[in-house]
């Protein structure tokens, strides 16, 4: 955010207003640098000392460790979580949600020692606007204990919980990390904060840490003249590393001014298993779509849509059903599921071990085509899909375990019988028999209207008749005394 928000609208609230559209962009992974201010003994954004002085909000122009910046006296982390906190509430439906990272670098605002102030804990600041949505290390340590992390093998007590465990079943949000740049250990003593907060250091290869990357200071990486060339790899020598590469897990990939990033090369980055950082300065907030569009290494280009060029029939020649997907050399798409092709096969547990199903078939027989220790599956991460477009590259397009037969727009997982979670399933049939109850009991209350119209007239009959039954005793009744 340092480079990329607060180098071009500085350190006020116009910027708080940019980091509204980042989040709401799409922006998961989130980077900050902190400050220790010892005159204030506090935590800032600013990388200059603001003077205390003038109105709360009131912006100065300070000289700071990278040049001159304008700072607002009053803009701090807490706006900043502020925000975060109003996302993630915002986000909280089974549909919205998603993983957020924060990292958090600390430096100190000049280059001499420290003075013997310790430094506040972080952990209260975010435990006050984010409470309970933060995944911290103790909630890992338990979930590897208890047997809920998974590695590139299955479970593993070194790596992480699935999506769904995270988001649906622990209800957390956001995982948070703190690295030491050039601030003095004894200034900030992370062992207040280690219930809470990761630590990402060169130094750190312990379960508890979010970095799996030993040749630097948290599996980050520059963009560079052979990184594009590593990332378009097609070869199997690439496919050889992959396996090495997931161990390094959380690898990020940030730009430079010399090598910024672009459409084309982000998909690439994604695919290799980076998660892309953008390092450069936003010049305009319409910058922020296009590299979120192009971080998507699922769909190919302009999908998912009903037609495309791999149709092998015609329309008229047989039934037509464009809701399955099948996987092709350019990413993912829709596909008549009637059309016959291959399987992709994942075998067992092997993450990136895929094949293809012995004969061509439609979608609906496709479940039933992997044999053995294989199953009908899809690619659950970019390297996943990576690999199988490198093993299988002369078997594509292939079928994918991947419809939206139940619901339009809704596409699950499952095979071609699986139901839209978020939406009930529709049909004919159902709609006759909700029909049919109607009218039914429309009937019914005519039926019975009818009935009580009917059942008035022999009741008036009776009540005229006994009437008159009463006016002739009264008339044979003798008055006065017999003799």
């Amino acid at each position: 955010m340092s480079s990329a928000v607060f180098s071009e609208y500085d350190y006020t609230t116009e910027a708080l207003d940019v980091f509204k559209r980042v989040l709401g962009s799409g922006y998961r992974s989130l980077y900050f640098n902190l400050y220790w201010n010892e005159d204030l003994n506090e935590f800032q954004l600013c990388p200059g000392k603001v003077p205390n002085t003038g109105a709360a909000d009131s912006i100065k122009k300070v000289e700071g460790l990278y040049g001159n910046h304008y700072c607002q006296r009053n803009f701090s982390l807490d706006d900043i979580l502020l925000q975060m906190s109003e996302y993630i509430k915002a986000t909280d439906t089974d549909i919205s949600v998603n993983v957020m990272l924060m990292r958090l670098y600390l430096y100190r605002l000049d280059d001499t020692k420290s003075d013997g102030k310790v430094a506040q804990n972080i952990s209260s600041k975010l435990i006050s606007y984010l409470d309970n949505r933060i995944y911290t290390p103790v909630d890992l340590r338990n979930d590897r204990d208890e047997g809920f992390t998974f590695g590139v093998s299955g479970k593993s007590k070194k790596g992480y919980p699935t999506a769904h465990r995270f988001l649906l079943e622990l209800k957390k949000r956001i995982m948070v990390s703190v690295t030491y740049m050039n601030l003095d250990r004894d200034a900030y003593d992370i062992s207040q904060d280690e219930d809470i907060v990761f630590e990402i250091d060169e130094d750190s290869s312990g379960p508890d840490y979010m970095d799996a990357d030993e040749s630097n200071d948290a599996g980050i990486s520059y963009v560079t003249d052979e990184t594009p060339k590593m990332c378009h790899s097609n070869s199997s020598e690439y496919l050889s590393t992959i396996n090495s590469t997931t161990v390094k897990t959380w690898r990020t990939i940030l730009d430079t001014k010399d090598n910024p990033f672009t459409t084309e090369n982000i998909r690439d980055y994604v695919q290799c298993g980076f998660s892309p950082v953008i390092n450069t300065g936003l010049k305009t907030i319409q910058e922020l779509a296009g590299p979120v569009d192009a971080s998507i290494w699922t769909w190919s280009l302009e999908q998912p849509t009903w037609k495309h060029s791999h149709n092998k029939t015609n329309e008229e020649d047989g039934p037509v059903a464009w809701k399955c997907a099948i996987l092709d050399t350019d990413g993912w798409k829709v596909a008549n599921c009637y059309e016959k092709y291959k399987a992709l096969c994942r075998t067992n547990n092997m993450a990136y071990n895929w094949n293809v199903g012995e004969k061509e078939e439609n979608y609906f027989e496709a479940i039933n085509a992997c044999e053995g220790q294989h199953y009908f599956s899809v690619p659950r991460t970019a390297l996943q899909n990576k690999a199988a477009m490198i093993e299988l590259n002369d078997s594509l397009p292939v079928w994918i375990d991947l419809n939206s037969i139940s619901v339009d727009n809704c596409w699950v997982t499952g095979g071609p019988y699986a139901s839209c979670p978020y939406h009930p399933v529709s049909n004919n049939r159902n709609e006759v028999v909700k029909l049919s109850i109607a009218a039914m009991v429309a009937f019914l209350l005519i039926v019975l209207i009818l009935l009580l119209k009917l059942d008035k007239v022999p009741l008036k009959k009776h009540q005229y008749r006994w009437r008159r039954l009463v006016n002739k005793a009264a008339e044979e009744e003798y008055e006065g005394v017999p003799a």
